[in-house]
């Protein structure tokens, strides 16, 4: 899951995801993530999500990579 990262970053931090304020998500086809997006932050977040913000990009850093998500925390 795309999500999985953040909460090794987040521990790293001495955080968790409620701490998480703001996610922002780089997608290269928008009409085909956005039930998936939607799906994964339910399952992420309980309750209380953070703000978000969606972009369509041409492409990632990678050529198969579809989702880049960032996350912005505050302790």
């Amino acid at each position: 899951m795309a999500l999985e990262g953040i909460d090794a970053v987040l521990k790293e931090a001495g955080a968790n995801r409620t701490d998480v304020v703001k996610i922002t998500a780089y997608v290269t086809d928008m009409k085909g993530c956005l039930d998936e997006l939607d799906r994964m932050n339910k399952n992420f977040f309980s309750g209380g999500y953070p703000a978000s913000t969606v972009v369509e990009v041409k492409g990632l850093a990678f050529p198969d990579q579809v989702v880049e998500i960032e996350a912005v925390a505050i302790t």
